[in-house]
């Protein structure tokens, strides 16, 4: 199971996952400082739902923080509601 928890970057917020071995959040992959909300509770939120969701995604697949999904892709209507949901917790639906 994932342990993304939020993180106050300066007056914004991000999500970062927290490795026990190496005592401190794991800052490249993908997710950490690409993903931003301007609330703790927006953060919390978007962490809470990347952590328990099992399905099919690509946030932070390549690494750049910038992996989409468009309402006008004609895949669009094949992606799982849980998908798009949680996609739409971090701001990554065009």
């Amino acid at each position: 199971m994932r342990k993304y928890k939020a993180i106050q970057e300066g007056d914004r917020w991000t999500i970062g996952e927290y490795d026990e071995s190496y005592q401190g959040f794991i800052t490249n992959d993908g997710i950490c400082n690409y993903y931003f909300w301007d609330s703790k509770e927006e953060a919390e939120a978007a962490a809470e739902a990347y952590n328990t969701y099992e399905g099919e995604e690509w946030l932070g697949q390549h690494g750049f923080g910038n992996d989409r999904i468009s309402e006008e892709d004609e895949a669009y209507e094949s992606y799982s509601e849980e998908m798009i949901e949680l996609y739409r917790l971090f701001k990554a639906v065009d």
